[in-house]
């Protein structure tokens, strides 16, 4: 995942960091007064930058680059434990599959293989692949952006023997990439000046659909007919019925720039760098509205939701968790 955006928001926060004086959360401070109430619930210790968090069923795998891949058990929310971690040293951007299967991207060195079901231990190594940017891993395929090669398919049905299927070079340079988000059937890399949607119907011949002009998306989550947009102005909502044909429908200024989001029911989560979480009712795809905002300790980064919890990467600190309900 590229980081341009968040070192401007790590300038910007080094600024208020070292002309205010700063505390931090404490375990159960309430953030928020609007529609929502909120208590920040704890930290993962150990998590300081972490860039990207994957939920499997009571776990989270917490990936700190450069330093490790940390797997949590969360059943208890308030006593998170940490079950395993795997030293690194170099890397890029990772995912896990439903056999617990770590995927991990190393600059200009590959993808290596960790099975973290039973300990963390060393697999296999994908070597044809020149500088991966961004891996999905899913129903025992792994979805690579490539810096050379563009989207490449792997079958990972079996992981010490990974095979590619197949590979579909997109005109986006390193500079502009930002992050590629897999929602079978279609794959959508996001960059600095839009969306290139491509098809993935069948994994021996992906095609581009359609792209979507946009200035600087970060992130993005399907559901249902729509598309929800990280963008560098705020959040922008796309109908994707006939993903060929992509329909703008309403957005969202933010008072940042908007580097992550998660979408659960008809709230979507933006983390917005220095400006913390808002939170955004999408019920009316044309008339998006901010019902509540919280703030982190210093920069968020990353937000993944899971029934009533949020979680928060921090440029400065460990992962944060927070629960949310209706007031």
């Amino acid at each position: 995942m590229k980081l341009k955006p968040i070192i401007i928001e790590i300038i910007v926060s080094l600024f208020l960091i070292t002309s205010c004086k700063f505390t931090g959360l404490s375990d159960g401070d309430y953030v928020s007064t609007g529609d929502y109430t909120i208590i920040n619930q704890g930290y993962l210790h150990g998590t300081v930058g972490a860039n990207k968090l994957k939920l499997k069923n009571n776990k989270i795998f917490v990936h700190v680059p450069d330093q490790s891949i940390a797997l949590y058990n969360i059943e208890d929310i308030v006593f998170p434990d940490l079950v395993s971690d795997y030293p690194v040293s170099g890397d890029i951007d990772f995912d896990v599959d439903e056999r617990n299967v770590v995927y991990l991207g190393y600059s200009y060195a590959g993808i290596d293989v960790i099975d973290f079901e039973d300990y963390p231990h060393y697999v296999s190594t994908i070597s044809d692949v020149g500088n991966p940017l961004s891996i999905t891993a899913e129903n025992s395929r792994l979805y690579v952006y490539d810096d050379y090669d563009g989207i490449c398919v792997y079958d990972v049905s079996d992981p010490f023997f990974p095979i590619r299927l197949s590979s579909l070079y997109c005109h986006i340079d390193t500079y502009s990439f930002n992050r590629m988000v897999v929602d079978l059937p279609y794959i959508y890399i996001l960059h600095d000046f839009g969306i290139v949607i491509a098809s993935i119907i069948d994994d021996s011949s992906p095609q581009i659909v359609s792209e979507i002009n946009a200035f600087a998306c970060y992130d993005l989550k399907v559901s249902g007919d729509y598309l929800y947009v990280a963008e560098s102005n705020g959040v922008t909502v796309y109908n994707v019925t006939n993903p060929s044909v992509p329909e703008r429908r309403g957005s969202l200024p933010l008072p940042n720039i908007a580097l992550s989001l998660d979408k659960y029911y008809d709230l979507v989560f933006v983390a917005c760098g220095a400006d913390g979480i808002r939170m955004i009712d999408v019920r009316d795809p044309d008339r998006l509205k901010e019902v509540d905002n919280f703030s982190v300790n210093t920069v968020a980064t990353f937000v993944i939701v899971s029934n009533e919890y949020i979680f928060v990467a921090d440029s400065f600190f460990d992962v944060q968790m927070f629960e949310y309900w209706k007031n």
